[in-house]
């Protein structure tokens, strides 16, 4: 029994005495450990509030950089709309200004080398002609076109002449007119090749329709009224010009035009007709014919006539090109015509060309011009365009065959570099 009290004793002893102990000190782990989970806390809150702070510190950075941003952008939409104001007023004002000095302003030029030929009786280098040209328009109705040629005669003079200058009036489509001086609708060559060699492919025009100066047997300037149009009539597209002018004269083998005074109230008139079939694209034929009154050396007061027919196609690059002429007055006649083929090889271009002229001896008409004779000229060259707009090389073979008594025939090479700006 007195063992049992002992160990009762003892664990009444150690049950308030080292179990409180033990409570304690687990208590106080608590505490430390609470001690510590709020100090976390506090730190976690403190970043929280960091990050809040720097969260807002850079949504107002955001807001303050969009703000500027906007200001920019507003600003530099206004200065692009100030700069547009500013080139529409600087438009309108150039566009008021140009047709008073032309709208379109140019030079067609050419450099030539020959050997021996007609024209040229040894081999030799010569400047062609420079033809300055201004157009100019106020709003779509009226026009006015001006040309002007320097050119450099075989004497080694330069003459100036005013080769095209007219004013304009579109009234529509069908109706045209135009006063002053142009070049007349006799073939398509005349009315759509200008003094521009760099505008065709050979080196010269054929030889029966060169300009008058150049010893050309068909009038093709006429100073007085144009009236021209276009009309769709079904199943071609129609375009027609009619001119009436001052008859030309003919001066020391040369014709001349009446630039400032006819020699009678005679008058000379010119016609054509294009049409265009719908279902052939490319193809243009056209009908003209041309009649003035000149004084010739056999019969003074002779009327001329000059009948004709053209046509031109193009398609995938082939280009056939031909006119033929028939002159007539109440004395003789005459014929004339060319062909001319080539081939658009991108910046190539070969082509050939055959001319033919047969007079008669006894027609007055004929006999007072020089180049009126019997002639054939078959040509074969290659243009290269170096620039399509602005500049070509061109080399070709020439036999000019007189046909005549004098038999005078000649082989020539010619090479020809045009230019335009």
């Amino acid at each position: 029994m007195k063992i049992a009290r002992v160990v009762f004793l003892v664990f009444f002893f150690f049950l308030f005495t080292v179990v409180p102990d033990s409570g304690a000190d687990e208590l106080s782990d608590l505490k430390k450990a609470v001690e510590e989970q709020e100090r976390e806390l506090q730190e976690l809150r403190k970043k929280v509030e960091e990050l809040e702070k720097k969260r807002l510190e850079e949504e107002d950075a955001e807001k303050k950089m969009d703000v500027r941003e906007h200001e920019e952008l507003k600003k530099k939409v206004e200065e692009l709309e100030e700069r547009r104001r500013l080139e529409g007023e600087a438009a309108k004002e150039m566009k008021e200004l140009l047709p008073k000095f032309g709208v379109n302003l140019g030079l067609f030029g050419d450099i030539n080398y020959s050997s021996e030929s007609r024209e040229k009786r040894v081999d030799t280098f010569s400047l062609g002609n420079a033809a300055l040209y201004s157009t100019a328009g106020y709003g779509e109705r009226l026009n006015f076109l001006a040309e002007l040629l320097i050119e450099f005669e075989e004497d080694n003079d330069v003459e100036v002449d005013m080769e095209r200058l007219w004013a304009g009036y579109t009234i529509n489509d069908l109706l045209i007119i135009r006063a002053g001086k142009f070049h007349t609708p006799v073939g398509y060559w005349n009315k759509t090749f200008h003094h521009g060699k760099h505008l065709f492919h050979t080196v010269e025009r054929p030889f029966f329709i060169k300009f008058e100066d150049d010893e050309g047997i068909v009038p093709v300037h006429l100073i007085g009224l144009e009236f021209s149009g276009s009309a769709d009539i079904g199943p071609a597209k129609a375009k027609y010009w009619l001119m009436v002018g001052n008859e030309p004269v003919i001066e020391n083998g040369k014709l001349k035009p009446s630039n400032t005074t006819d020699d009678d109230s005679s008058k000379a008139l010119a016609f054509r007709v294009a049409l265009s079939p719908k279902r052939l694209p490319g193809l243009s034929v056209g009908l003209f014919f041309t009649h003035f009154p000149v004084e010739t050396t056999l019969k003074p007061g002779l009327d001329e006539n000059i009948y004709g027919l053209d046509v031109h196609y193009e398609r995938a690059g082939l280009e056939f090109l031909g006119e033929y002429y028939f002159f007539d007055n109440s004395v003789a006649s005459a014929n004339a015509f060319y062909a001319q083929l080539s081939k658009d090889l991108g910046r190539f271009t070969p082509y050939t060309r055959f001319e033919w002229l047969d007079v008669d001896s006894d027609d007055p008409y004929m006999s007072d011009l020089n180049g009126a004779f019997d002639r054939s000229q078959f040509i074969g060259g290659l243009r290269f365009d170096i620039d399509l707009l602005h500049s070509s090389l061109k080399a070709q073979y020439r036999h000019d065959d007189d046909r005549g008594p004098a038999d005078d025939d000649f082989d020539i090479f010619e090479a020809q570099w045009t230019f335009h700006f």
